[in-house]
């Protein structure tokens, strides 16, 4: 007991050092002239000038691209020890670093004064709730409504003086859309008008549906029951829309992209995935797996479901300290685009977590192009967002490996890239460069997850098996030179016989409703 209340000294001795220290920082008298831009902070804290300004053996030997914990695999080892940044969690030396795709934006104008708007809500519910009487947190006033924005003026700055990329903008109609509740807010009804957007945009698409997002956990039920888990229902309006489409002969493209595995620490089909295979239970749930799961339904009313809509992901691979290794590339976007003319961009996943606004706090941005190209689609002239036509254009040629620097596959490719439902592009280019990447892969690699695994007892007997990178290194350096891109299929039929998840012992007491 002694021990112990030193120990609880000694941190409260630490906290009160802290909190001088951070207030000597930022002065909160009320008679105080400082005023607190970047500069002031620029100014104020110590910045690292070079590795022997930080007394850390961490940063000694070589240099390095990732420093300390941004060389990081999820899977592999999960954040430990955040106090000490500079600290290695995982052996650079063998294990790959998880590379991540993802996908933001920048808005100016009425759309940033409401995301804005946004934050100081939350900032001052926060502090209404949690820190009323604590001074230090300010409450946060909004600006006025201003109406002087246009394009040859930013925030009444000539354009000499505003920065480049607010010169290079794209005019479009843009509205912030938010999944918050009371808890979040302190709102008495609950907001989710990202789910009502998805779902409106899916509705209205005519031609395809482009996504991107970490998770695709959905309901396609018309009618729920009190004791479905899974609420949202953005799979079910995808139903919907390619049924209708089917119904009325029309070509209709979907594009759907997610991890191969979810960023949880631990190795399918032992109790140290349990975070792992409940993700990718309910995600394949969504996707094919039951009577209810999406492509499920589609195939009984369409002959082949494959040419209105497909589940991709991403891989790469390099040499590490002389090895070959590959990683599964981490899918963070949350994405949506349709028709190269609106566009859904901000933080919400497809999960009922994200989409149900009592729930958790998510912030996105809808964008309706205003300025158009003309471009193809099905073969026809079509007029194509600039903003929404280009980014899709761009996702597209980065995930198929169509680079500036290989001119005759950019002047080659470029054409098709640009009707993206096109049976020769969605056939011959997009699922043809998937499936063939996924082949390499799978010849030179014990890659996981994978479509020869379908039961928990084939994991063993799948990583045992001899690859290329093993026993014909220079064969495997070939073919991996065939692969052009990241893009691979999402293995559909991976643990397509397991019904249970193993769960480790305190699992067992986590609620369903947390990996929805």
């Amino acid at each position: 007991m002694a021990r112990l209340r030193r120990i609880k000294k000694r941190i409260r001795r630490h906290v009160r050092t802290a909190q001088a220290e951070v207030r000597s920082i930022i002065s909160t008298d009320e008679d105080s002239n400082v005023e607190i831009t970047p500069d002031f902070f620029k100014q104020s804290i110590p910045r690292i000038q070079n590795e022997t300004d930080i007394a850390c053996d961490e940063l000694e030997g070589a240099a390095k691209l990732w420093i300390g914990k941004d060389y990081t695999n999820f899977i592999v080892k999960d954040f430990t020890h955040l106090n000490m940044p500079f600290q290695d969690s995982i052996d650079r030396n063998t294990t790959p670093r998880m590379p991540w795709h993802d996908v933001s934006c920048v808005v100016i104008g009425d759309a940033a004064r409401d995301v804005a708007r946004h934050f100081i809500e939350r900032w001052n519910h926060t502090k209404f709730s949690k820190a009323k009487f604590k001074d230090r947190y300010p409450w946060l006033i909004p600006k006025t409504y201003r109406k002087d924005l246009t394009t040859t003026n930013v925030d009444g700055k000539p354009m000499d003086q505003i920065p480049a990329y607010l010169t290079r903008v794209h005019r479009v109609n843009c509205q912030t859309i938010r999944s918050v509740g009371s808890w979040s807010i302190g709102i008495r009804q609950t907001e989710a008008s990202i789910v009502d957007a998805y779902i409106e945009v899916i509705n209205q698409a005519e031609h395809y549906i482009y996504i991107e997002n970490q998770f695709f956990i959905s309901q396609t039920k018309t009618h729920l029951e009190s004791t479905d888990l899974v609420k949202n229902r953005i799979a079910e309006a995808l139903y919907r829309r390619i049924l209708r489409a089917f119904r009325n002969g029309h070509t209709f493209r979907v594009f759907i992209l997610i991890p191969l595995l979810p960023a949880f620490e631990g190795e399918v089909g032992t109790s140290s995935g349990t975070a792992i295979q409940q993700i990718m239970h309910y995600n394949y749930s969504t996707i094919v797996k039951g009577y209810d799961s999406l492509l499920a339904k589609l195939s009984l009313e369409i002959d082949d479901p494959s040419q209105y809509i497909g589940f991709y992901s991403l891989r790469n691979h390099t040499k590490l300290n002389g090895r070959l290794v590959t990683e599964l590339i981490y899918i963070h976007s949350k994405i949506l685009i349709a028709d190269d003319k609106i566009s859904i961009i901000g933080s919400a996943n497809i999960n009922d977590r994200s989409m149900l606004g009592y729930r958790d706090s998510e912030v996105c941005v809808i964008i309706e192009d205003q300025e158009y190209d003309f471009y193809f689609m099905n073969e026809k002239p079509y007029k194509s967002g600039k903003f929404s036509g280009s980014l899709r254009r761009m996702l597209m040629r980065e995930h198929l490996g169509i680079y500036k620097e290989n001119k005759e596959d950019m002047l080659k490719m470029t054409d098709l890239v640009n009707d993206p439902i096109s049976d020769q592009f969605w056939n011959e280019i997009w699922n043809a460069r998937a499936k063939e990447n996924t082949e390499i892969y799978e010849q030179v690699f014990p890659v996981m997850p994978t479509d020869d695994v379908q039961k928990l007892s084939d994991i063993n007997t799948y990583l045992g098996r001899e690859k290329l990178y093993k026993t014909d290194e220079t064969k495997a350096e070939e073919m991996l030179s065939s692969i052009k891109g990241h893009l691979v299929l999402l293995p559909l039929q991976f643990l397509a016989e397991e019904i249970q998840i193993i769960y480790s012992a305190q699992d067992r007491f986590i609620p369903q409703i947390i990996w929805t």
